[in-house]
């Protein structure tokens, strides 16, 4: 109806607009590159890559616009922050990456999944009783991740844990069963 009304004032081949919106890290920028078929907006695997709005031209009548990721002011709950680090929506640099990483691998046992930690990370089956933050030691001690000094690299483990679930190395599942 738009476009009609736009004809009959004379005002031809105006484009249709759309926005694209959506929280920070869920491929946005990949998706407009994609039905572009090239790359006009900067991708990345972490949230705020994106710094501003951007206008672009999908054919002569189509134009996106690519926008920053958003999220809500105020969570509803804990859970809703800690899920959203998990996948990355919030940086890392944001939240102890040890307690999200922990909270992961919490989940996945909680849900039946501690044989894909287990297979994954040469862990043993009385590993599953540990705390949490010793399974990530666990993770650490048996993948050979190391600090100068032989000390164990616990954060490695942590991201090691986080970049593969993002990655879908970890099989895929909801956080929110």
């Amino acid at each position: 109806e738009k476009l009609e009304r736009d004809r009959k004032r004379g005002i031809k081949n105006r484009p249709i607009r759309a926005m694209i919106a959506g929280i920070p890290n869920v491929g946005k920028s990949t998706f407009i590159n994609s039905l572009v078929g090239k790359a006009c907006t900067k991708t990345g695997n972490k949230p705020g890559v994106t710094k501003g709005k951007q206008w672009i031209k999908l054919n002569k009548n189509i134009e996106l616009l690519d926008t920053p990721g958003i999220l809500w002011p105020k969570f509803e709950s804990d859970e809703v922050g800690q899920n959203l680090a998990i996948t990355g929506a919030i940086r890392d640099e944001i939240l102890p990456i040890e307690d999200i990483s922990c909270i992961l691998i919490s989940k996945m046992i909680k849900y039946g999944l501690w044989n894909i930690l287990k297979e994954r990370y040469k862990l043993l089956d009385e590993d599953k009783s540990e705390i949490m933050g010793e399974i990530l030691e666990k993770i650490a001690l048996r993948n050979k991740m190391f600090n100068k000094g032989e000390s164990l690299n616990i954060q490695q483990a942590a991201y090691t844990v986080l970049r593969d679930y993002r990655n879908c190395r970890l099989s895929k599942f909801g956080l929110d069963k």
